[in-house]
């Protein structure tokens, strides 16, 4: 399930074998204290409009896991894994555009099916909640930046992402490192992105969403799928170099 912002209790969608509920909140299974209280920390909004206090998009995923009480039989251990593709551009006062080269938002796909390189203990603590609940883990990420304070005139920001479960048997928790693989991959990868694209409000100095582009290229979304990093990157901006 990939859960986006939008009026409670609206009806849920199936897309490319994951259903979509929109929805405001986390979802009330979530019992991980360290992932919601990050989230209200954020501003506890899903979706790709608010600006305020971070400016970040939002979502959250639920993986069903089974059979039924498989959590309870002994050794077995769940993660939820992301793999990420990311690029992102800084627009200076002096109109001229540079690469925004700091993780996480510059990389390159993980080498090997299996290997992570968006995951760390801490992400961990706040992102995920692998203990089942009602036979649900989830995993949430706020892609953006922790301030609503403009640093620059313009940013850009673009990723691409593949999420998954994992699962050991032998009781030994996720060391949830980037790099190596760990236990084995449980589920199919969930394909989503995030694009965000905001200015700094001259008279305030805080970010704003920059919603000045033609509908079909709309560059504040966050949505199942991919979209190609080199999609319409903005005018005067340098182009993504090859990995």
């Amino acid at each position: 399930m990939f859960t986006l912002n939008g009026a409670l209790g609206a009806a849920a969608r199936s897309e490319a074998g994951t259903v979509i509920e929109v929805r405001e909140g986390m979802s009330s299974d979530i019992d991980n204290f360290g992932m919601i209280n990050s989230f209200l920390e954020g501003g506890g909004k899903l979706g790709a409009a608010h600006v305020s206090p971070w400016t970040v998009n939002a979502m959250e995923m639920e993986f069903t896991v089974g059979p039924p009480g498989i959590a309870n039989e002994p050794g077995v251990v769940f993660d939820i894994s992301r793999q990420r593709e990311s690029y992102a551009w800084r627009q200076e006062s002096n109109n001229q555009w540079y690469p925004f080269a700091e993780a996480p938002f510059y990389g390159n796909w993980p080498t090997g099916d299996e290997g992570v390189n968006d995951d760390g203990p801490n992400n961990n603590q706040q992102n995920e909640d692998n203990t089942p609940t009602t036979n649900h883990i989830y995993s949430r990420d706020m892609p953006g930046v922790q301030t609503d304070e403009a640093a620059y005139k313009r940013l850009v920001v673009r990723f691409n992402m593949r999420e998954f479960v994992r699962i050991r048997l032998d009781g030994n928790q996720f060391t949830n490192v980037n790099g190596p693989a760990e236990g084995s991959r449980a589920s199919a990868k969930v394909e989503w992105y995030s694009r965000m694209d905001v200015t700094r409000n001259s008279a305030t100095g805080l970010w704003v969403r920059n919603n000045t582009q033609p509908l079909n290229e709309n560059e504040n979304e966050i949505k199942l799928g991919q979209k190609s990093l080199s999609q319409n990157i903005p005018s005067g901006a340098p182009p993504i170099p090859n990995p």
